[in-house]
């Protein structure tokens, strides 16, 4: 496999795994669907002009929140994972210390008007994408893909910078370390340790 290539490429391409079933349930798609759905709400981001920028997504575990995991990834933006049930204060202090420029929900305006003023509001097959006024905030960094904040159980929520610089010459061989094939046998498959990427406050 090309060192170029990376798992995202491998897994949710249509080669050999666009047919295969990614999400089973009421809302049931195949790999191919799910990276078409995330190209589309990409394209939308883009739209926003949030490409590359920092953007929280709170949505429930559903289709939804995978397709805006993978836009995100896509649009080249800095992922900021929110719990969809947390207090207004907590998602608005979140959305301000982490200087977002695009809000990703399912939830209607009454509910974000608690906690939340935007500029502009676009709605992708039941998805709100609401473009923010970052703070003072600096822009994130070329390798900065993923925010992740504490729960704030006994403070503030404080947030975590992963960084894809030491992630990035591990993402290639992924497919290979697991013999990520549509035939895999996973009990022969060998196990390696893997390094996980770079984190700074």
């Amino acid at each position: 496999m090309p060192v170029q290539e990376t798992v995202f490429e491998t897994i949710f391409g249509r080669r050999d795994w666009g047919h295969r079933p990614a999400i089973l349930g009421e809302r049931a798609c195949t790999y191919g669907e799910l990276l078409t759905r995330a190209e589309n709400l990409a394209r939308a981001i883009t739209k926003c002009g949030a490409r590359g920028a920092t953007i929280g997504v709170a949505i429930p575990p559903s289709l939804d929140y995978v397709t805006a995991l993978l836009a995100v990834y896509l649009a080249g933006g800095v992922l900021v994972p929110m719990n969809p049930s947390a207090a207004a204060n907590e998602k608005s202090h979140v959305l301000a210390d982490c200087g977002a420029r695009l809000f990703i929900t399912t939830e209607d305006a009454a509910r974000t008007g608690e906690f939340l003023s935007h500029q502009r509001e676009t709605v992708w097959d039941g998805i709100r994408l609401l473009t923010l006024t970052p703070g003072e905030t600096g822009d994130p960094q070329a390798d900065d893909y993923c925010i992740v904040y504490t729960s704030g159980s006994t403070s503030r929520p404080k947030g975590v910078v992963l960084a894809g610089t030491q992630s990035r010459p591990t993402s290639g061989p992924l497919p290979a370390i697991f013999a990520l094939t549509p035939t895999t046998n996973r009990s022969s498959s060998p196990r390696r340790p893997i390094p996980t990427p770079s984190a700074r406050r």
